[in-house]
């Protein structure tokens, strides 16, 4: 570093020419930095031997800073600021930092969230809710955030939502239906490069349902707008159509024998581990983002797996 040209100041000279520029006297100056008066005249006297220009002047019989000096003021002040934040972070205790993982799904915004506290550091990695129940599974991950409509093994899914999936078409679609034959509805198919189409098409495959879809998709809003288009029929997450079903431009239509599985955002941790204090705000505040009809209770916990997503109506 060079430092050729840094003035010869302790942070009480600096503290003393702020102090001055402040329009005090010596005598205040003195009271200010908890010095005798003849101390800050030895200081100010040392300050002036070693600066290559004039430091004080006379106005009247007040002694003020020169123009010269007056003009860097404003960055010893910040220089002084600089020095106080630093002490003070330096005094506190150490931070602990915690890993957090954030399914993208819910990503830019539930980051967003993490509360602040100051003795908390944080590192937040995205993934599919897979890979972050894997790294979570392995402790790599304090704390996953992440949307299934499945169990997990080896890991604790804390639940701060609850989304259902529901059969949607528009009301002059739905009456038009075969109810009792859903394999020949007009299905709006979804990638499987989507998590949402895994879930679907496993369903469909499980019923054995062949049928023939004249649009694939991926992404929910296409689907909605297909939907709403009249040109199929789709299974979409509740939050996503529940104003269109009580506006009654969309109709919910149930399949005998058939439940939909029921998406949950959950906050996973690693099976037996004690869940942090600072999860308790987190989800919370998620839980009142999501905003979804009935929000499960924060804490609600499910432990291990879950039956299969599509089940039979008894």
């Amino acid at each position: 570093m060079d430092n050729l040209d840094i003035m010869g100041l302790d942070l009480t000279d600096i503290a003393l020419l702020v102090e001055m520029a402040d329009g005090k006297n010596l005598g205040q100056v003195a009271e200010r930095l908890g010095l005798s008066a003849s101390a800050v005249s030895h200081r100010l006297g040392r300050i002036e031997g070693r600066m290559p220009v004039p430091v004080t002047s006379r106005l009247g019989r007040e002694l003020v800073l020169t123009d010269q000096i007056a003009a860097g003021i404003p960055f010893l002040k910040s220089a002084l600021q600089d020095l106080r934040d630093a002490t003070a972070m330096m005094s506190k205790p150490p931070g602990r930092l915690c890993s957090v993982g954030i399914a993208r799904i819910l990503a830019g915004w539930a980051e967003t969230l993490l509360p602040e506290v100051g003795t908390l550091r944080w590192t937040v990695s995205t993934g599919n809710s897979e890979q972050i129940v894997d790294r979570v599974r392995k402790g790599s991950l304090d704390v996953g955030l992440v949307r299934t409509d499945h169990g997990f093994w080896g890991v604790e899914l804390h639940i701060l939502d609850e989304d259902p999936l529901v059969a949607v078409a528009t009301p002059h679609l739905a009456g038009t239906l075969a109810i009792e034959a859903p394999e020949t509805w007009p299905w709006v198919r979804f990638s499987d490069v989507l998590s949402h189409g895994k879930t679907v098409n496993q369903i469909f495959l499980h019923l054995g349902w062949r049928q023939m879809q004249t649009f694939e998709v991926d992404a929910l809003e296409s689907a909605l707008a297909l939907v709403l288009a009249e040109r199929g029929v789709a299974v979409l997450p509740e939050s996503l159509v529940v104003h269109h079903l009580d506006a009654l431009r969309l109709a919910a239509l149930p399949i005998p024998d058939v439940k939909w599985p029921t998406r949950t955002v959950a906050i996973v941790t690693r099976t037996g581990r004690v869940l942090p204090q600072w999860t308790e705000a987190w989800g919370e505040k998620i839980a009142r983002r999501l905003n979804h009809r009935q929000p499960t209770r924060y804490g609600e916990r499910l432990t291990g797996d879950i039956p299969c997503p599509i089940t039979r109506q008894k």
